[in-house]
């Protein structure tokens, strides 16, 4: 476990992406869960942008993704919104899940 704080512009996002890239690139997923819809929809933009020359595939899951699309997600990259119990909730193999990002 670790926590990692700081104020704006400190590179806590460029922390958590280059551990989200290490971890799928050893096979693994990744969870990183966002309080809003806003802030979900801005990180997964960022991280669209940032792995586009990657072969990783990214999902949003929240709450303007239809139901259906969200049973279809089993994929490398996760980029989960809200809290924890969404993740729980969602049919995923957690098995694979390594890392959990937690923004708040």
């Amino acid at each position: 476990d670790m926590l990692l704080c700081g104020d704006v512009g400190y590179g806590k996002t460029e922390v958590a992406f280059r551990a989200m890239f290490k971890a799928v690139n050893d096979g693994k997923q990744v969870a990183y869960l966002c309080p809003t819809t806003i802030l979900s929809n801005q990180q997964y933009e960022s991280a669209k942008s940032r792995f586009a020359t990657f072969p990783v595939k990214i999902a949003l899951i929240n709450r303007f993704v239809d139901k259906g699309k969200q049973k279809q997600i089993k994929i490398k990259i996760f980029i989960f919104m809200f809290l924890i119990n969404k993740l729980q909730k969602h049919k995923t193999n957690r098995s694979k899940i390594i890392l959990i990002i937690k923004i708040w």
